[in-house]
């Protein structure tokens, strides 16, 4: 991935040879590239652009992974921006992680936003129905369950937009597991693509105080600020962890109602 505005979005590497590893071309318009989805299955790619010639996702044709072919994108110069938009209103900008359900044509996107309306996530259709690879739909858009504007200052920024997550096939069910920031860790069901819910959240290091983060982490204000969540199918766990207070462990277990 090339974040830099002057440079295309990313690069492809032969690693035949992983000791020496070769650039072999260089893909994407000029802007921030901010991370690249790989299915293997599906032999596709799905490119994350924040900023610069070009915001929003392309997907591309991996098939031949040394020269991956663009297939269709979705600009989001063209909708409407969170600039524009209440909390909670479906909009688009600094679009930041995509990862495509393994289990079903959609793939979902993560929008991440410094301050104002926090970023949210949208679900695409890219196949299922109405859409396709070459024409991405946007069916459904969730924000975290307690967003809020956020102020123009370091304490506050990234407070309530997305982060890392990942899709989860569970049962009859998919769910997105997504460390939120200052939400914490959030469950979301996503089984209907058009209504994304979220079902539950662990605010990691709500409460603590016998934190000490150096200066850098401190900027960031308090505790809960979850970075990243991942899911291991093998284990059936969930590894987050959080900028102030460490690495947390879930199991991911079915309720009673």
């Amino acid at each position: 991935m090339n974040y830099g505005f002057e440079t295309d979005g990313f690069d492809v590497y032969d690693t035949s040879d992983p000791a020496v590893p070769r650039n072999v071309g260089q893909y994407g318009p000029q802007g921030a590239c901010h991370h690249i989805e790989v299915d293997p299955e599906r032999e596709l790619l799905c490119v994350s652009f924040q900023g610069g010639q070009f915001v929003g996702i392309i997907i591309y044709d991996a098939s031949n992974p040394r020269e991956p072919v663009e297939i269709g994108r979705f600009d989001y110069t063209e909708q409407k921006s969170y600039s524009q938009a209440d909390v909670g209103e479906e909009a688009f900008g600094s679009a930041h992680r995509s990862y495509f359900d393994p289990r079903r044509e959609l793939l979902v996107v993560g929008d991440e936003r410094l301050t104002g309306t926090p970023g949210g996530k949208h679900i695409f259709d890219i196949g299922w129905q109405d859409g396709s690879l070459e024409n991405p739909i946007p069916i459904g858009f969730t924000v975290s369950p307690n967003a809020r504007r956020m102020e123009d200052n370091w304490a506050s920024r990234f407070d309530w937009t997305g982060h890392h997550f990942t899709v989860v096939p569970w049962g009859d069910a998919t769910l997105l597991i997504s460390a939120d920031w200052h939400e914490g860790v959030v469950l979301y069901d996503i089984t209907d693509p058009t209504d994304p819910q979220s079902i539950d959240r662990y605010p990691t290091g709500d409460g603590a105080s016998e934190v000490t983060p150096n200066d850098t982490v401190a900027r960031f204000g308090d505790p809960p600020m979850a970075w990243k969540a991942a899911y291991t199918a093998d284990r059936d766990l969930v590894v987050a962890s959080d900028v102030f207070t460490g690495l947390y462990t879930f199991e991911l277990a079915a309720t009673s109602n």
